[in-house]
């Protein structure tokens, strides 16, 4: 029986809750792996911080040091920075040591280049506890769905802002919602990140990447954030049987390229993403032969993040080669128009908007017009939300140019 050797870096939230579950599950772990577990080094921002580690044998703030601790046989990394993590997984890497990792904005900025240096040098580099928290998406995307074409992903992919936008459904303004978010832990104290979609962005890129072969350049996605809802848009929405959700899209289409989209849609109430609530994620994938998976779940956390990171280790251990073979099934017939609310204020000058626009119903609230409409995706200069679904409402039989 080996001796599997491993290394954290980064003690901060996750850092601790995979330190904890692997400690606290080390003899079940062993039984899973066959192989002996030892806890070796953590390295840490800030040594003479206090923190329970006694179950590693080297607590350090110096790479040099946590690097000669041990020939190491995987490594979590858990910090949120993308340098000196960069550095340090390229090297790990190169050595042939696996890295699991939850630094979701360094795989989607670097992904394809460490990607590369594990697949050269033999060694493993696992992302599903980037993506999504506790649901395995993306060691499911490997296993059981790993020669399953899929040509279309949309998921809540953010937890702070569907509880931000839960909470703006019950009544409270986006300040009030945002507040309750921070006193309660699950937004930073800045918030940018969440609020103005990048995190989710950077989620839909590494499952684009799995569903469709390819990795994509974060700015070659549209990504619009959450900070333009207004009261009146959540209460025309709930008026409407639609629930209001920060929606992330992805279609591999008929020319091989991939499109993809970050921004708040309203959501038909029979949709399965609607019942996604609070701090949860949910994720649709779409195929031929599947039609729709629909995968939910705590998207962040200590011990939801944790088990991802720990489970995506067991993974390779137990399957070791297992990778993902991408069959190519473009979307078919994607719409070149899609249906649209715009919300116009009262006073908004609409007529340099392009003709390519067709109304299907105008709407007068007190604070100004909604604007159903089939359009391209285009930049207008108020807030516009995608209809998902909603057959049912705002139904008429022609519409007429804008």
């Amino acid at each position: 029986m080996k001796t599997v050797k491993i290394g954290i870096i980064g003690f901060g939230t996750v850092g601790t809750g995979i330190y904890e579950r692997i400690t606290s599950t080390q003899r079940a772990l062993q039984q899973m792996v066959s192989d002996r577990i030892e806890l070796v080094s953590i390295l840490v921002k800030d040594q003479s911080k206090q923190r329970q580690s006694e179950g590693a044998k080297l607590v350090t703030s110096s790479w040099d040091l946590f690097r000669e601790a041990a020939t190491y046989d995987v490594v979590f990394e858990v910090t949120n920075v993308v340098e000196p993590a960069r550095t340090y997984t390229e090297s790990l890497l190169a050595e042939g040591v696996s890295v699991v990792t939850a630094n979701k904005k360094l795989v989607a900025l670097h992904g394809k280049e460490l990607e590369a240096v594990a697949l050269s040098s033999g060694a493993y580099y696992g992302y599903d506890a980037a993506v999504c928290g506790a649901i395995p998406i993306v060691n499911v995307l490997q296993s059981a769905l790993a020669t399953t074409a899929i040509n279309g992903i949309s998921g809540i992919l953010n937890g702070t802002t569907n509880f931000i936008l839960t909470e703006m459904d019950s009544g409270k303004t986006y300040q009030q919602a945002l507040d309750e978010a921070q006193r309660l832990g699950y937004a930073e104290t800045d918030p940018t990140s969440d609020v103005e979609g990048y995190d989710a962005l950077y989620k839909l890129t590494l499952l684009a990447r799995l569903c469709f072969g390819q990795w994509v350049d974060i700015s070659a996605f549209e990504r619009q954030g959450i900070g333009g809802i207004e009261p009146w848009h959540v209460r025309v929405a709930k008026e409407n049987q639609f629930a209001l959700k920060l929606v992330g899209t992805s279609f591999l289409q008929q020319d091989g390229s991939i499109t993809g989209t970050v921004k708040p849609a309203f959501v038909e109430e029979t949709h399965l993403l609607v019942g996604v609530n609070g701090v949860a994620n949910g994720i649709l994938l779409q195929g031929k032969d599947i039609q729709q998976l629909f995968f939910a779940g705590p998207g962040a956390g200590q011990e939801a993040t944790a088990n991802s990171a720990v489970e995506d280790f067991i993974l390779h251990e137990k399957g070791k080669r297992l990778r993902r073979t991408v069959l190519s099934q473009p979307a078919s017939n994607m719409p070149q128009l899609q249906k649209q609310l715009w919300f116009v204020p009262t006073g908004a000058d609409v007529s340099d908007v392009s003709s390519n626009i067709h109304v299907w119903e105008r709407r007068r609230e007190k604070e100004g017009d909604v604007l159903l409409v089939t359009a391209p995706l285009l930049e207008v200069p108020y807030q516009s939300y995608q209809v998902i679904g909603g057959e049912h409402v705002f139904k008429q039989e022609q519409a007429h140019a804008l």
